[in-house]
C-alpha cells in the first residue's frame, strides 16, 4: 500500500537540510560570510533604515491619531465601490501605496487589532497594500532607462488594483457582506478604549518602530547571506531566471542584478520582482504584524500580482517599443 505523501514533512526536511548546509558554510567560510554581513549591515544603515523608519513612525502616529476615520470619510466610499472593501480599509490602501512595506502591512495589522477591519478582509488587503515604496521603485527603476521607475511604480499600483478587483467578495454568489466600515473598536472591561495623549502616541510609535526596524534589518542580513550562499546554483540558470530567484528571495539583490540587461527584457523581470516583493519583505511584514496573517493567502496574492505585473510590463514594452 502506497503511503500518502506528507508535503509538510517534506518541506520541513528540505528546510532543515538547507539550514544545516548554510550553517556549515558559515562555519567553514566564516571570513567570507562575515564580510557579507558587513555589506548587508551597510545596506541597512544607508538604505533600509532611512527609507523604512520614518514611514513606520509616521504611519503608526497617523493610525493612532484617528487618520483611518479621516481617510474613510474622504476616500472610503469610492474605494468601497471600486474594490468592495470596507471604508476603514482606505487607510491601508493609501498608506500602503505611499509608505511602502512593511508600513502597509503594519497598518492592516493595526486596524485588524483595533477591530476596524475584519480578519478575512485583512488577509485580502495584506498582499495588495504591502507594496514597495515609491522612492525605492524610482531609484532602482530609473537605472533601467528613462521613465522606467515611473512605469514600474504605475504597474505595481495597477497590479494591486487588479488583484483587489479579482478578489472582490461581491463577485461571489454568496450572502452579501456589509461594507459600511462602521465597526466599533473592541470593548475591554465594559468600556471603549480611551484616546491616548500626543506624547503617549509619539513615544509608543517610536519604541515600536525601533523594534520593527531591527527585525526588518535582521531579515535583510539573513536573506543577503542566503542569496550569497545559493549564488553558485543560480549561476547555472539563465540570467533572467537567476535574477528572478534572487529578487523573489530579497528584492534589493534582484533589482541590483538587472544592470546590463536589455530594457525590453529587464522591465518584465523588474515588474515581477517589485510586485512580488520578495520573501524577505514578507517575513519583515510578518515580524511587525500583531495579528496573525495567512501566509498561504499572502504568497498566493503576491504571486498573482507578480504575474499581472510581468504581463503588464511586457505589453508596455511591446507598445512603447522598448528593446
Amino acid at each position: 500500500m502506497i503511503k500518502k505523501i506528507n508535503a509538510g514533512r517534506i518541506c520541513g526536511a528540505v528546510f532543515l537540510c538547507f539550514t544545516a548546509a548554510l550553517c556549515a558554510a558559515v562555519l567553514v567560510f566564516s571570513r567570507h560570510f562575515s564580510e557579507c554581513v558587513l555589506r548587508a549591515s551597510e545596506l541597512c544603515v544607508k538604505k533600509v533604515v532611512p527609507s523604512v523608519f520614518p514611514f513606520m513612525v509616521l504611519s503608526g502616529i497617523l493610525v493612532s491619531s484617528g487618520a483611518p476615520e479621516i481617510f474613510a470619510s474622504a476616500a472610503g466610499k469610492t474605494l468601497r465601490k471600486l474594490f468592495g472593501v470596507s471604508e476603514n480599509a482606505a487607510a491601508c490602501i493609501i498608506l500602503g501605496t505611499f509608505c511602502g512595506f512593511p508600513s502597509g502591512g503594519k497598518t492592516v495589522s493595526d486596524l485588524c487589532e483595533k477591530g476596524m477591519i475584519q480578519r478575512e478582509e485583512a488577509d485580502r488587503l495584506l498582499p495588495a497594500c504591502n507594496l514597495c515604496g515609491p522612492a525605492f521603485v524610482l531609484s532602482f527603476g530609473n537605472a533601467l532607462g528613462d521613465h522606467a521607475g515611473a512605469v514600474l511604480a504605475a504597474i505595481q499600483i495597477f497590479s494591486s488594483a487588479v488583484f483587489l478587483v479579482l478578489t472582490d467578495p461581491r463577485r461571489k454568489k454568496v450572502k452579501k457582506t456589509s461594507f459600511t466600515g462602521k465597526e466599533r473598536e473592541p470593548i475591554q472591561n465594559g468600556q471603549t478604549k480611551t484616546r491616548k495623549s500626543i506624547p503617549e502616541i509619539v513615544t509608543g510609535c517610536v519604541k515600536e518602530s525601533v523594534f520593527s526596524v531591527c527585525a526588518v534589518c535582521g531579515f535583510v542580513i539573513l536573506f543577503y547571506i542566503v542569496n550569497d550562499f545559493i549564488s553558485p546554483l543560480t549561476a547555472l540558470l539563465p540570467r533572467s531566471a537567476a535574477i528572478l530567484v534572487r529578487g523573489f528571495s530579497e528584492i534589493t539583490c534582484g533589482m541590483a542584478s538587472l544592470s546590463g540587461i536589455a530594457p525590453g527584457s529587464a522591465l518584465p523581470v523588474a515588474a515581477a520582482i517589485i510586485c512580488f516583493g520578495g520573501i524577505s519583505a514578507a517575513f519583515q511584514t510578518f515580524a511587525v504584524s500583531k495579528e496573525g496573517v495567512s501566509v498561504k493567502k499572502y504568497f498566493f496574492g503576491k504571486a498573482v500580482m507578480a504575474l499581472i505585473g510581468a504581463a503588464s510590463a511586457a505589453v508596455y514594452a511591446l507598445i512603447a517599443k522598448v528593446y
